[in-house]
């Protein structure tokens, strides 16, 4: 996925109003239900206090020593405390664990170290190990989650959003559509568009023509200009390797360099009114590079509901690096 702009991102989640609301209906019933099942399924702990009548280091060693999986003590030898915690499924198996703990524990303080007082502080007390918080917070957090899909999602949705629509498609590039002749039935009258579109502001020449992909084959396109301009009394030629028609296409060798290019262009400049030229894709020919530097008015050319914004940004992007002479674009 190509980088797009944060107006974009912004724009993409404005016109999607209600698949956010339906991301956020499920993030937060998810959050909400793991959550809240955590709490209703997960162990409940337990917690006491023992106070007893001596203090010495072993003692921390011996109450360590008791230790088990789910029952745990801990001596605090400045309150002289001993805080028990039990893990369990229910307040019966607690209850008898720490009932256990604690006698075992006594037995052997009372042998070893001769403790007269074992006292319980606090009141043994359950509670469930994940509070009603934990299901607030993982319900927040499903939220966030959801949010950040559809952002993500939305950036998807832009970044290969396809050239359906003029509108979107200008307001999205910034690229005047010249036409469209996909799917249209008059193609006479889209071509006589396309050509007043192209001059609208001054007449331009030599037309660079560049696809946004190699599979986009836009000699048609060009055959059909360059008889229209021709049907105008206008001397046009084509500048391509794939168009066999010798009588309107005029061919540069594989390896030409720079400087027969330019020869080749400044000599058909003098006999045509308009020079055609059939570029590739500017990341795949040096030929379609050094042409469009040449060029009056390049032309991107796209494939209606197939080429992706990103594709037609990316190709913009190469002209203008080269040279600011965009006339527009067509769907094709």
């Amino acid at each position: 996925m190509e980088e797009i702009d944060l107006k974009s991102i912004l724009n993409g989640c404005k016109k999607n109003i209600k698949l956010l609301i339906i991301f956020i209906i499920i993030g937060c019933v998810l959050g909400f239900t793991y959550g809240f099942t955590k709490y209703i399924i997960e162990p409940k702990e337990g917690n006491t206090t023992i106070l007893i009548d001596k203090n010495a280091k072993a003692i921390s060693t011996l109450v360590d020593g008791y230790n088990k999986k789910k029952t745990t003590g801990k001596f605090d030898a400045s309150t002289y405390t001993i805080s028990i915690t039990c893990i369990g499924k229910n307040d019966d198996e607690i209850n008898k664990s720490i009932e256990e703990y604690k006698n075992k524990l006594q037995e052997s303080l009372t042998t070893n170290f001769e403790v007269e007082k074992f006292e319980e502080l606090d009141k043994l007390e359950i509670n469930n190990k994940n509070t009603l918080t934990d299901t607030v917070k993982t319900t927040l957090v499903g939220l966030l989650l959801a949010i950040i899909m559809y952002v993500i999602v939305v950036c998807v949705i832009e970044s290969y959003r396809t050239t359906t629509d003029e509108y979107v498609l200008y307001e999205l590039t910034k690229l005047k559509v010249l036409g469209n002749i996909h799917n249209k039935q008059n193609d006479k009258e889209n071509i006589n568009l396309i050509k007043a579109n192209i001059d609208i502001n001054e007449k331009a020449k030599i037309l660079m023509f560049v696809e946004t992909d190699n599979k986009t084959n836009q000699k048609d396109l060009i055959k059909k200009l360059a008889e229209s301009y021709k049907e105008d009394n206008e001397k046009a030629t084509i500048i391509s390797n794939n168009i066999d028609d010798k009588k309107i296409a005029t061919a540069i060798k594989e390896n030409a360099k720079k400087n027969e290019i330019i020869e080749i262009l400044n000599k058909l400049n003098k006999e045509y009114d308009r020079i055609l030229i059939d570029g590739n894709s500017l990341t795949q020919d040096y030929k379609t590079t050094i042409m469009t530097g040449i060029s009056d008015k390049t032309i991107i050319v796209a494939r209606a509901e197939k080429s992706s914004i990103n594709d037609i940004l990316k190709t913009k992007q190469l002209v203008f690096d080269i040279k600011e002479n965009i006339a527009g674009i067509i769907l094709k």
